[in-house]
């Protein structure tokens, strides 16, 4: 094989490569069913140093989650307030938004 073959096929290994990635890292951004993208603008509400109601945004998200209970095994997460999340804000976050709590 000559030069050209190998660069060829070094690039399309590469290419299947970052596209398994790409596919693995949006796997891993849902949980419960849920883009965790979408909830960001919840971010400032159940941050530790924030005192921000949630917005409109935050509660449309919310309301969108198809089985808000589930995200109540994370709730004693280490990685929340690794994360600058406090976690008994995030359960107070559907009330705020006048959701059913999760009853956690």
């Amino acid at each position: 094989m000559g030069k050209r073959e190998e660069f060829l096929v070094m690039v399309v290994a590469l290419l299947v490569f970052m596209v398994g990635l790409v596919h693995i890292t949006n796997a891993d951004m849902v949980i419960c069913g849920v883009d965790v993208l979408t909830l960001i603008p919840c971010q400032n509400a159940v941050s530790k140093s924030g005192a921000s109601p949630p917005t409109k945004e935050c509660c449309t998200a919310l309301s969108n989650i198809p089985n808000i209970k589930c995200f109540c095994k994370y709730i004693t997460s280490p990685i929340l307030p690794l994360l600058g999340i406090d976690p008994h804000k995030a359960l107070d976050l559907p009330v705020k938004c006048h959701l059913p709590s999760p009853g956690c």
